[in-house]
């Protein structure tokens, strides 16, 4: 709970208005595990660790997770029916590709 309140979530913030590069979220996920063992090797499968407290695991985020649902979270913002100013350059270019498909 302490790696999640204290760094993961201003993580999640950045993440969610930048790209996040393959390496940097690799080396994310790794420092967390870090935090978790204390630098010390796993104690127990990763994909344990991700599962719910019911299912026996520890409900740890998986960073990797979080960043794509971010990203796909933007579909969701683009599709809306408001008129923000933001949406001016990507309604720009995905005009664009509609009237000029790739063969």
């Amino acid at each position: 709970m302490l790696a999640k309140a204290v760094g993961v979530f201003q993580l999640i913030y950045a993440a969610s208005m930048l790209t996040v590069p393959e390496p940097v979220i690799h080396k994310t996920q790794a420092e967390l595990f870090a935090f978790l063992w204390r630098n010390k090797k796993d104690k127990r499968k990763r994909q344990i660790i991700y599962q719910p407290i019911s299912d026996g695991g520890l409900n740890f985020m998986n960073f990797r997770t979080m960043v794509k649902s971010l990203r796909l979270s933007w579909i969701g913002r683009l599709l809306d029916d408001t008129n923000a100013n933001w949406k001016a350059i990507p309604n720009y270019f995905l005009t664009n590709l509609a009237v000029y498909p790739f063969y």
